[in-house]
């Protein structure tokens, strides 16, 4: 999968699913565009007496440590699944966005709202209690290879007063869902 997306961030893909909540994310797709299709399962192995294979402990290293990039993009995938499916579940249109960079007295990224053509506002908290707000509407071009339709003023950056230490608990949201937007 991680060759499949080379440099498409996952967070820019509108839709993720999750093969192993297969029902869970047909009804994600469904509930966000609004479409009642009948969900039919086909090539499905009917010998299989439960959800799971056994694999060894080992074996199980063994495959994590040869597909490591295609777990990282797993577990990035599968966390924002989850936090689509919760806003989703309550009815707040999620935000697609990425914190692109960290650096001692400001952090960037960008963020887009697909349901609302307006700049997305953020919110950035500090672990020391420091509180900064920002507006996703400087022009980027990092999507445009990928066709992000935001007139490219989709980026964000939010300066501080006081440096960022390398141990710091960062939370950025966007302001009016609360959706954690992640590096």
């Amino acid at each position: 999968q991680s060759k499949f997306f080379q440099d498409i961030p996952v967070e820019a893909v509108g839709f993720i699913g999750i093969c192993e909540f297969y029902d869970e994310s047909i009804d994600l797709i469904k509930k966000i565009y609004k479409i009642d299709t009948p969900v039919k399962k086909l090539n499905t192995n009917k010998k299989k007496e439960n959800d799971f294979y056994h694999v060894s402990s080992d074996v199980a290293e063994q495959i994590k440590v040869a597909n490591d990039k295609d777990c990282r993009l797993y577990d990035r995938a599968l966390a924002l699944f989850n936090t689509r499916r919760e806003l989703v579940d309550k009815n707040i249109p999620y935000v697609y966005g990425k914190i692109t960079s960290i650096l001692p007295n400001k952090i960037e990224g960008w963020a887009i709202n697909p349901f609302k053509k307006e700049p997305v506002k953020l919110k950035f908290n500090t672990d020391d209690g420091e509180v900064y707000f920002g507006i996703a509407n400087e022009p980027r071009d990092e999507l445009e290879s990928i066709n992000i339709d935001a007139g490219n003023e989709i980026g964000f950056t939010i300066n501080l007063d006081k440096k960022i230490l390398d141990n710091s608990k960062l939370v950025l949201e966007v302001e009016d869902t609360g959706q954690i937007i992640t590096c």
